[in-house]
């Protein structure tokens, strides 16, 4: 077993991740396997610059960091608290090892030092002033970028990667995702893509009672109703050439699912008081943070309305399930608040990489804008003691083998061969899957897609 040089994808991707053969003998397929362990630079001293530098390890095979070393691409471990030989990273048999090598300053595990440790997915290994992210992912990232989407893992990258694609076409895209984790950013970005000369135009549908529902989306005539003193444009007309985003489409009451059907299917509405019908031209994007299958099973959404809209989706992860953007995410953040570049004390951004992140993005957000306002000079934010308490909460670290357990809003996924497992072992039921893992039939779909797996060929469809 010899120690190699480290494999450095880029940082910004949308790839196949699993095998296609099968394991002979295990009688599972490869495709159901972990994907690769790789060790992400998730904190430099000197800022981001080094962000998202990926190191992949083969099963079987080790790597030697430390400072002069070449891994990572570049000098990320010329820092003086760095030994020549600090670190030995080893995967074995699909687990991952770290092992000091007497280095002057010792290596840390999430905050604690150690001689030799197993290392568990969402683990922090600290080398000197870098803080290594220990997770599963692709052997490739390649990249995508977008000015207002941050992100440096597989899993953004998955998301430019489909807004890309929808973006070229007319097609109505269902956006979905937990509270928090920035839909309304995707649904710009599949605007600002689309070269539409129109404009982007958001509305609330939990906000619409049914009231003045017609009125809002298609406007009214002077005169239409008591009241309507001016003839008004609705947000369709005001969307014309351009997208409409519909967001919290699961909330949209029975008379809004009425109305949106009829305006998709025939691209036609008609003003409040007037009886000639107009047409439009605007793109259609919804949004979402209720399972739909589960309303439409429940009856609380319409069935032929979610098969209209339910053909090009867009998953957006939580940031517990991509830890590697949330550094980036913070100096975006914290440029944005302080108007120039900002760095963080290795202590605040080991806290910020193993918390839990329950309102996703628009937590971290306000964290970081709360770290401005109460250091407004300076440019390293430190981790202060109201913000270490803001934090302090179950750590994202699980081991990728573990079981699915709730901890409060948070979900962790089992391990691709332990989905195909219970998936099997439940009969292929889905939505039995779905209840003895706490979650909705939703996400176990969307877990099976980024695990590469198709549910119909496990059943034999």
């Amino acid at each position: 077993m010899g120690t190699r040089c480290a494999i450095i994808g880029a940082t910004r991707s949308t790839v196949k991740t699993f095998e296609t053969q099968t394991d002979g003998g295990s009688g599972i397929p490869a495709s159901v396997r972990p994907e690769h362990w790789v060790l992400t630079v998730a904190h430099h001293r000197e800022g981001i610059d080094a962000l998202g530098e990926r190191l992949v390890l083969l099963d079987n095979e080790s790597v030697v960091l430390g400072r002069g070393c070449k891994e990572f691409g570049g000098e990320v471990f010329d820092d003086p608290r760095v030994s020549r030989q600090h670190v030995r990273v080893r995967c074995q048999n699909g687990i991952l090892f770290a092992e000091d090598l007497q280095s002057r300053n010792g290596t840390l595990l999430n905050g604690r030092t150690i001689d030799r440790a197993e290392l568990a997915e969402g683990d922090v290994l600290t080398v000197g002033g870098v803080l290594l992210l220990a997770h599963r992912g692709p052997r490739v990232v390649p990249r995508h970028r977008d000015p207002e989407i941050v992100g440096v893992g597989p899993a953004c990258a998955r998301v430019l990667h489909r807004i890309g694609l929808a973006a070229r076409a007319d097609v109505v895209v269902l956006i979905r995702g937990e509270t928090g984790v920035g839909k309304e950013l995707v649904a710009r970005a599949i605007h600002a893509q689309s070269g539409r000369k129109g404009r982007f135009v958001a509305v609330n549908c939990s906000a619409l009672s049914d009231g003045v529902l017609h009125s809002e989306l298609f406007g009214h005539k002077k005169g239409a109703f008591s009241g309507a003193t001016n003839e008004r444009e609705g947000l369709v007309a005001a969307a014309d050439g351009g997208t409409l985003l519909l967001d919290e489409i699961g909330d949209a009451s029975p008379a809004l699912q009425g109305a949106l059907l009829r305006l998709l299917e025939q691209r036609e509405y008609r003003e409040v008081g007037s009886t000639d019908a107009r047409t439009t031209t605007a793109r259609f994007v919804m949004a979402t943070n209720v399972p739909l299958e589960e309303a439409v099973e429940d009856g609380s959404f319409r069935t032929d309305l979610f098969g209209r809209i339910n053909r090009w989706i867009i998953d957006v992860p939580p940031l517990r399930e991509r830890q590697e953007d949330v550094m980036p995410l913070a100096h975006h953040f914290g440029e944005r608040y302080a108007k120039h570049p900002v760095r963080f004390a290795r202590s605040f951004a080991q806290a910020l990489l193993r918390y839990d992140w329950p309102a996703n993005v628009r937590e971290l957000q306000g964290i970081v804008e709360r770290a401005v306002l109460e250091q407004p000079e300076s440019a390293v934010l430190s981790l202060t003691e109201e913000l270490a308490r803001r934090l302090q909460s179950a750590p994202a670290a699980s081991s990728p083998a573990a079981p699915m357990v709730r901890r409060g809003v948070r979900r962790v996924r089992p391990s691709a061969e332990d989905l195909y497992a219970r998936f099997q072992a439940l009969g292929c039921n889905a939505s039995a899957l779905a209840a003895e893992l706490g979650v909705g039939r939703t996400t176990v779909y969307r877990w099976f897609r980024e695990a590469g797996l198709e549910v119909g060929d496990i059943r034999g469809d």
